[in-house]
C-alpha cells in the first residue's frame, strides 16, 4: 500500500470542509507534517566479471555462483552473513558484455535496501581461435604450412570449435601469406538466431631455414 498516495488524497479531501482544517485551533502545525518518510537511496549495483569460454558462449552454459551477503539487523545493528546460490543460464550466442542482474542478492546494510548483484561476461581468450573484428560472429583461426605445400598445394584439417569434427581445408596451389579459406557455418552463433558465423582459415607460410631443398628449388 503507498502511504505516500494515501495522504495525497485525504489532504485534497480535508480542504474541502467548512473553514478548512487550517482554521482550527492549534491544528496549524499539521501543514508541515511531512508526507511520507525519507527513504534511503538504493545502494550502487555490485558488479563482478564473470570469464567464460568460446565453446561455452557457442553452445550455452549453466553456471551456478554463491554469493555471500551481509545483513544488518535493523534493531540490534548485528551483522550476519547469507550464503546464496544464484544460477546463470548461459544462452547460445552471448558475448563479453553482457549483463545479469540479481536484484536485491546482495547486502542489506544501515537501513539501505538491498544491493543488486551483476554479473557481467567477459570472453577467455583462445588457444586456437579468435572473433573477427568485421563480423564477430566469424571466427578466425591460423594454420601454418610449409613453403613446399604452399606451392604444391595440399589438405590441412582444422579442429573444429567443440573438437568434435576434423574439417577439411583444400589449398590449392599458389597459398599466399594472405590467403583465406572459409568454412561456412564453423563460426558463433547469433544472439538469439540458429544461423552460425563462418570460420576464416588464414596461412602462415613456414619458409626454410637456410638453403632452399630439392622440392623449393624444383618449384
Amino acid at each position: 500500500m503507498d502511504l505516500a498516495s494515501m495522504m495525497g488524497g485525504m489532504g485534497g479531501g480535508a480542504g474541502g470542509m467548512p473553514g478548512g482544517m487550517g482554521g482550527m485551533p492549534g491544528m496549524g502545525g499539521m501543514g508541515g507534517m511531512p508526507s511520507r518518510r525519507a527513504q534511503r537511496p538504493k545502494p550502487e549495483t555490485l558488479k563482478r566479471e564473470l570469464p567464460v569460454s568460446l565453446e561455452d558462449l557457442a553452445s550455452g552454459f549453466t553456471k551456478r555462483m554463491k554469493i555471500t551477503r551481509r545483513v544488518q539487523n535493523p534493531t540490534t545493528g548485528t551483522i550476519t552473513s547469507e550464503p546464496k546460490l544464484v544460477t546463470i543460464e548461459g544462452r547460445a550466442g552471448w558475448k563479453a558484455g553482457t549483463k545479469i542482474t540479481f536484484d536485491g542478492a546482495g547486502d542489506t546494510l544501515n537501513g539501505h535496501k538491498a544491493q543488486d548483484v551483476q554479473f557481467v561476461i567477459s570472453e577467455k581468450p583462445h588457444t586456437r581461435f579468435k572473433r573477427d573484428p568485421a563480423n564477430s560472429n566469424n571466427l578466425i583461426t591460423n594454420v601454418h604450412v610449409s613453403l613446399a605445400d604452399a606451392l604444391c598445394g595440399t589438405t590441412v584439417r582444422v579442429k573444429s570449435l567443440d573438437g568434435k569434427r576434423s574439417l577439411a581445408v583444400n589449398c590449392h596451389r599458389g597459398i599466399k601469406p594472405d590467403s583465406v579459406r572459409v568454412i561456412a557455418n564453423e563460426g558463433m552463433p547469433g544472439k538469439g538466431k540458429t544461423v552460425r558465423g563462418d570460420l576464416k582459415v588464414m596461412f602462415t607460410i613456414d619458409f626454410p631455414q637456410g638453403e632452399l631443398g630439392e622440392t623449393e628449388k624444383a618449384q
